[in-house]
């Protein structure tokens, strides 16, 4: 998938959804670190064409069966911070 093309559908999927801006605290290693849904979805936007694919192939899964998104994110930012951390 060309970044393009996911950065287009995804800004169209999060303006149809009206996805709120969450607030993350993650504990990981004793300390706090706070992310938001919009730190997570810039991240997304910079990923790999391999990795955009999966993110989408997995976002239309959550949406499918109305779950929320957001908690997609979240388990994101905390894989993002025991990589980073």
């Amino acid at each position: 998938m060309e970044s393009q093309t996911f950065t287009q559908w995804l800004d169209t999927f999060l303006d149809e959804k009206k996805l709120p801006n969450k607030q993350f605290n993650i504990d990981y290693a004793g300390d706090l670190h706070f992310f938001n849904s919009e730190q997570i979805i810039d991240l997304v936007r910079k990923s790999s064409p391999r990795e955009q694919s999966q993110f989408k192939s997995i976002i239309v899964k959550i949406d499918f069966l109305n779950g929320d998104v957001n908690h997609f994110l979240e388990h994101l930012a905390k894989g993002y911070i025991a990589c980073h951390y």
